[in-house]
């Protein structure tokens, strides 16, 4: 179990990837599906965390779910027994889901491919 000041220093590190300026749409929407008292979700979130430092794509967004917070019903459904999931949406491209454990150096690559075709 991790400290709870894990999780606010992580939810603080997303906030910093979201997309705010230049008044343009991010070409990448990423959204992590998680739930409380997850270790894997946890250790997703560090991984995401390092690979978004890493990415030369700093044009995405990033928002986290919570799949058992209410009027999440629908993603508690789906994702009940596969979070973490983490989604890739981007126009003109198939969407791209990673679930349980997330690869730092396929989320780099991923979100990466996107500057070649800018």
């Amino acid at each position: 179990v991790y400290p709870a000041h894990m999780n606010c220093l992580l939810k603080s590190a997303f906030s910093t990837y979201s997309r705010l300026a230049h008044h343009s749409q991010p070409t990448v929407h990423l959204k992590l599906f998680t739930k409380q008292n997850c270790m894997l979700c946890e250790e997703a979130k560090r991984v995401l965390d390092r690979a978004l430092k890493r990415t030369k794509n700093k044009d995405f967004d990033l928002t986290e779910v919570d799949i058992e917070a209410l009027g999440n019903e629908a993603s508690r459904d789906k994702y009940r027994y596969d979070v973490p999931v983490l989604d890739f949406e981007r126009s003109g491209f198939q969407k791209v889901t990673y679930m349980h454990r997330l690869d730092e150096n396929e989320i780099v690559e991923e979100l990466d491919e996107e500057v070649w075709y800018k």
